[in-house]
């Protein structure tokens, strides 16, 4: 049985989540979803994806929070993804340790360079991590 990379998704708006979720079945990874930060903690107890794509509107945090938060958590990079194409919103994510930044609607195309990127070129490249 061939394993498939999971990513977590953690977006409260079905239309980004869906088009995120899209976007990594075409990359061969399998979406696990989270509507809350709280949710995807408690799925990182239990699962170590491969990258973490998180989005701008959790009832439970805002995205530089999350993005703390999941660097420590995930041990994975950390995508954020917001509904604000804003240079400066992009710094500040990137200020707050993500490893990219994709604006909401993701364009189908950018939003699968950045998941191969994260997965191949990330602080610990999946391929290369030890079983935990």
């Amino acid at each position: 049985m061939t394993d498939v990379l999971p990513v977590l998704i953690i977006a409260s708006q079905p239309s980004c989540r869906n088009q995120i979720a899209e976007v990594a079945q075409k990359c061969a990874l399998r979406p696990v979803f989270a509507m809350t930060l709280a949710d995807a903690r408690s799925i990182l107890s239990e699962l170590r994806p491969a990258a973490v794509v998180c989005g701008d509107e959790l009832p439970d945090s805002d995205l530089l929070s999350s993005i703390h938060v999941l660097r420590s958590a995930a041990r994975a990079p950390v995508v954020a993804v917001s509904h604000l194409a804003e240079w400066g919103r992009c710094l500040e994510a990137f200020s707050a340790g993500a490893f990219d930044y994709i604006a909401c609607p993701p364009d189908p195309r950018e939003a699968e360079r950045v998941l191969r990127l994260a997965i191949n070129h990330g602080p610990e490249p999946y391929a290369h991590r030890t079983a935990a």
